[in-house]
Parts: structure tokens; sequence; C-alpha cells
């Protein structure tokens, strides 16, 4: 649950023309969940204007249910990406459906197993944010939750969000990240630290995250539980633009989730280091796809067979 938007790709050949195409973090890992063969639905406040058509007929060709997503009369939100492999973001936020009115009307399906949240625009911009936060707490315990750390600097300053994040870390129970993430939240820390001290259930008995997935560009991902640490290398492509890519990579732990009927606390704990090795191998797989393609276009799962 999230914001759907609009991406603006810029065209690189000088002319500053830009393609539209649809985006938006929840909305991709959605589709990448739905491409890989899991029941998907998406939750989030969508336009009735030209963009928004388009976003229902995206979500609608990748089998994502959004019939629970309210319409408004605000616009779409936009995103200009920069042209080159790792495209700077520029969103176009206020007054759209980032901030829409109708978050209240934003409600979860009673029959949900998995709930994905990503930290990137609607989790940080009122009155969509404190809605959201709000299902999510009510989803703990009856639930699965995943959350994508997913900062967007350009939208909100490094105190704010880290207040929203330590919220986020008392409800997760997967948490998935990157490096650049953690560089940017805590500037000079050891990733692989960081998130074991994130993972240690401490004195006070709160909650604290099962695992947490740290995604590392090309170099792979590692996945972290107060027990173990587990390494496993990307593939190497030549990469078009990484847009997408940490989304698809959700997507596809999810996906991996719900094939094994993981939807709860307890049966989360019961997985091993091999099924962790063989999901992040997976997922690394299906993300790497996805640089190969412009913009957020996640692979479908007989592409990876």
């Amino acid at each position: 649950m999230g914001e759907a938007l609009v991406d603006l790709l810029e065209v690189d050949g000088g002319e500053r023309l830009w393609r539209a195409v649809p985006g938006g973090a929840p909305m991709n890992a959605a589709i990448a969940a739905a491409r890989l063969g899991a029941p998907t639905t998406f939750l989030g406040v969508l336009s009735d204007d030209q963009f928004g058509d388009v976003l229902r007929s995206h979500l609608a060709a990748s089998l994502v249910d959004h019939a629970h997503c309210p319409t408004t009369t605000e616009p779409t939100t936009l995103a200009l990406v920069s042209a080159g492999e790792d495209g700077d973001f520029t969103f176009h936020a206020a007054g759209t459906t980032a901030t829409s009115k109708l978050a209240n009307d934003l409600h979860l399906p009673a029959d949900v197993g998995i709930v994905h949240v990503s930290g990137s625009v609607a989790m940080v911009i009122e009155l969509v944010a404190s809605r959201l936060e709000g299902l999510l707490a009510a989803s703990q315990h009856r639930a699965l939750i995943h959350v994508d750390a997913n900062p967007r600097p350009q939208i909100i300053g490094r105190d704010r969000y880290l207040r929203r994040f330590n919220h986020w870390l008392g409800l997760a129970d997967v948490l998935k990240l990157s490096v650049d993430d953690i560089e940017w939240m805590s500037p000079g820390a050891d990733p692989v630290q960081t998130a074991k001290h994130w993972v240690t259930p401490g004195e006070d008995g709160d909650h604290v995250p099962g695992v947490i997935v740290l995604t590392r560009g090309g170099s792979g991902a590692t996945v972290i539980r107060d027990d173990l640490v587990i390494d496993v290398d990307a593939p190497s492509v030549d990469v078009v633009d990484t847009v997408g890519a940490g989304d698809t990579f959700a997507g596809a732990v999810l996906a991996a989730l719900s094939a094994h009927h993981i939807a709860s606390r307890d049966a989360l704990d019961r997985l091993d280091g091999q099924w962790w090795r063989t999901a992040a191998t997976y997922a690394t797989k299906a993300a790497t796809i996805s640089c190969t393609r412009a913009g957020a276009d996640p692979p479908r799962r007989v592409e990876l067979t």
C-alpha cells in the first residue's frame, strides 16, 4: 500500500524530452509480486485523470487487484527521472494523489496475509502517511509486515525521516533497505553491523524485525538475522537504468513468502538460512533483469526459470 505515480523518464538525447511510464515504489513492488505469481492487491489513492487511467490499466495488465483504491479528482503524482543508470528523482507531489484528502477512505481487505509499504512518498507525506501507519499498526500480529526503507531525501529531511523509520522498526517483521539507504540515514556506519543491531532483541522486549535484507546494488544482497549473515552475488548485466530495481527485489521476496504461505511472524522465524539464500538469489536475479530495461518493468515468472 502507498503511492502509484507516473515516472517521467528523461530521454537521453540532449533535447530534454520525457517519456511517461507507470511508477511508484509500492505499486512497482505489487506489479513485481503479481508477475511472479503472488495474488496481489494494491491499495492507494488513484486519480480520475488520464494518468490515473494509465495506472489502472497497468495494474490490471499484471493481474493486481485495485478494487479497494479510492478515486479522487486530484491529479496524479509525478516523478521526473533524469537520464542515466542512476537517474535522480524530482517529485511533484503537493496537491496530488500523494497528499490526497481521501486518505481516510483507504481500508485494507480483511484477508490480507502480507502487508508491504515503502518509505518513499506516501509513508512520509500527510495526510496519507498517518493513515497508512495506522493501517500498518492495525495489521501487526494478524499479517506479516514487510517494510522497504527506501528514503527519498528530495521529499523529507533526515531527522524527520528517522523519527518515522524508528516507528516502522517497531512494526516490521521483514525490513528491506540498501547500503545507500543506511549511508544516508547514518553516514559512515557499517551497514551489516547496523542491521545486526536492529534485529537484536533488547532487554525491554520491544518488537524488532525478524529479518533484514540488505541490497548492495551490483554486488548482490545480504540477509541478516540475529543468528546469521548470508551474502548472495548479483549476475553481471548491461544496465539501462536502476529505476524500480529495489522495488522488484522487494516484490520477488514477497512472492517467495507468499508461495510458501509465510503470513505470520512465527512462520517467518521458522525459515532457515538455505531458504533465505534461495529467496535472496531469486530476488537479486529479478532485480537484475529489471535493470536491463528502461523504467520500472519487473520480470515475469517465466523469465526466471
